[in-house]
């Protein structure tokens, strides 16, 4: 349409209302236009009049004091050619960057299973390994005390994951104290030393809950006594095979101190020990 050019019939576009329940008449029109900015006018065709004088027929502006009685909206709002294109091109943008960040995140998934595999292949392996180290601590335990089978298989499972953290905590506490049995399997910590990492490992309030553990429990392990004495003495100590079976030990007594308890609750008291950072001597030396 040229502005210029002015208003024939064909240049309207008539509409037929509807009155809402409001009472307010709606006129609703679809229209494709092109980009760019719109702008309706409202013009006034009387239907039926009899008029022959200049003018009759054609629409007419709505007087201005009528006007505040119409509104007019435009949906969607028309924009520019150059604003779509502004458009179009940030959710190139932004699909791109979905695109890339999917990638990475498939990328990262795939590592992370990898990494995954990796580490249980190891931890496979370490168990492996210390199993095998651990054959000979095993042999002069009693593991009779483990009141159903899969405790038992718990003990086992944790002790050969976490058999090279026990043991450099052991043997850290053997080389406080001259030795008393030359070989390294008879090796012998003072029961201050099982004392000093119950307490460093969290697993005890009290001086007095640890010892009563021993007429509790620890007593029935082979080669310990009741009531404790002399804890500065080597002789009276423990040796790796003791120091495992008192650590099983209290994992039971941790596990009765639970509520609700369940067929997990021994295994969760061992996880709950053998999870504690401070089970790491070397990460204590940082």
């Amino acid at each position: 349409m040229d502005p210029k050019k002015p208003l024939t019939l064909q240049d309207y576009i008539p509409l037929t209302g509807s009155i809402g329940d409001n009472g307010v008449t709606e006129y609703n029109l679809e229209l494709d236009l092109p980009y760019g900015e719109f702008t309706p006018h409202i013009f006034l065709l009387e239907a039926n009049k009899n008029d022959s004088s200049e003018g009759a027929g054609e629409p007419q502006p709505i007087p201005q004091q009528f006007m505040d009685f119409f509104s007019a909206t435009c949906i969607p709002e028309p924009i520019s050619r150059e604003k779509q294109q502004q458009n179009d091109d940030m959710e190139e943008k932004e699909n791109k960057e979905k695109e890339r960040e999917a990638r990475q995140a498939q990328k990262e998934l795939e590592q992370r299973k990898a990494r995954q595999k990796a580490e249980a292949q190891q931890q496979l392996l370490k168990q492996e390994q210390n199993s095998a180290k651990l054959k000979v601590y095993f042999s002069a335990m009693d593991l009779y005390f483990h009141k159903q089978e899969e405790d038992f298989n718990a003990s086992m499972s944790l002790l050969s994951i976490y058999h090279l953290e026990l043991h450099e905590n052991f043997k850290y506490y053997a080389s406080v104290c001259e030795p008393f049995y030359t070989r390294k399997e008879n090796e012998m910590i003072p029961l201050q030393g099982f004392f000093h990492f119950v307490k460093l490992m969290n697993l005890t309030n009290s001086a007095e809950e640890l010892i009563s553990w021993f007429t509790q429990s620890l007593y029935e392990i082979d080669g310990m006594f009741s009531p404790v004495d002399d804890t500065l003495n080597i002789k009276g100590g423990m040796n790796y095979a003791q120091f495992l079976s008192a650590i099983l030990k209290i994992g039971y007594l941790k596990a009765e101190q639970q509520t609700g308890q369940s067929n997990q609750a021994y295994k969760n008291a061992l996880d709950e020990m053998f999870t504690n950072a401070n089970i790491d001597i070397e990460k204590r030396k940082i």
